[in-house]
C-alpha cells in the first residue's frame, strides 16, 4: 500500500522539456489531464500534473464531479516545483472550478518564478462553458480568472463561447469580427502576450478556416502593441 513519504520510481524527466498541467481529470480520457498528457507525450514533453477535480464521465456525458481539497492541490503543485525547480518553467491550466483554486495557482506560480529567478510561461485555457452552453464556474471564479491568472498568461486559448463571454460580446459578434475581437483582448488584458481562439464550436467549415487564418497563422492577423502577438 502507498505510504506518504515513500519513494517513487519514474523516468528521468530532466532528459526532456518539462511542463506542468493543472486541470480536471476526465475518466473518459478525452479531455483534461489525460488529453494534456497525451499531447505532451506526442511532442516529447515530460508532463507533471496537479489535479483540480475528478469526473465520472464517458463519451455520453458527465455523471459526477468531485473537487479536490485546496490544500491537496497546493501540495501537488509545490512538490512538482520543488522537485524540478528551474527545469519546470511551463504551466498549462484547464478546468479551475472555484476562486480558491485559482488564487492558489496564481500564488504558486508567482512564488516559483521568484524562487528560480526566471519567467514561468502560463498557457491558460479558460474552461468556463460546456459544449452545451452551460456555465462550469461561478461568478467569483470568473472574476478571479480575470484578475489573477489572465494577467499572468503567456497564451490564452478560449473557444468561441468563452471568448465571447470574456469580451462581453455575442458569439456571432466575435465570429464576424475576428480582428477587432483580438485587439479587444489586448485592450482589456494589456499584459496578455498572445491569444489562440479555438473554433471547434463553429459548425460552418468556411468560418472555421477563417478563424484559424485570422488567429493562428494568417497574414491578416491584427497588429498588437509592441512585444505582443496574435498566435
Amino acid at each position: 500500500p502507498f505510504r506518504p513519504g515513500a519513494k517513487t520510481a519514474t523516468v528521468e524527466p530532466r532528459m526532456y522539456p518539462q511542463a506542468l498541467t493543472v486541470a480536471g481529470s476526465d475518466s473518459g480520457g478525452g479531455a483534461g489531464i489525460p488529453a494534456d498528457m497525451k499531447a505532451m507525450e506526442f511532442f516529447r514533453v515530460f508532463s507533471s500534473v496537479a489535479i483540480t477535480a475528478t469526473t465520472a464521465q464517458n463519451t455520453v456525458g458527465v455523471q459526477d464531479v468531485h473537487l479536490l481539497p485546496e490544500d491537496h492541490l497546493k501540495a501537488q503543485i509545490l512538490l512538482n516545483f520543488d522537485d524540478y525547480k528551474g527545469n519546470l518553467r511551463v504551466v498549462k491550466t484547464g478546468m479551475l472550478p472555484n476562486r480558491a483554486q485559482i488564487e492558489i495557482i496564481a500564488d504558486c506560480l508567482s512564488s516559483h518564478a521568484k524562487k528560480i529567478g526566471k519567467e514561468v510561461s502560463l498557457i491558460l485555457d479558460p474552461v468556463m462553458i460546456a459544449s452545451t452552453g452551460s456555465r462550469l464556474v461561478d461568478d467569483a471564479a470568473v472574476e478571479a480568472l480575470k484578475s489573477k491568472l489572465i494577467p499572468m498568461a503567456t497564451l490564452l486559448t478560449p473557444n468561441l463561447p468563452e471568448a465571447a463571454f470574456l469580451l462581453g460580446k455575442k458569439e456571432s459578434e466575435v465570429e464576424s469580427s475576428l480582428d477587432e475581437s483580438a485587439k479587444q483582448f489586448f485592450t482589456d488584458y494589456p499584459t496578455l502576450k498572445a491569444v489562440l481562439l479555438k473554433g471547434g464550436h463553429i459548425e460552418n467549415e468556411t468560418a472555421l478556416a477563417q478563424l484559424l487564418e485570422g488567429f493562428y497563422a494568417g497574414s491578416s492577423a491584427p497588429t498588437a502593441s509592441a512585444g505582443k502577438s496574435v498566435v
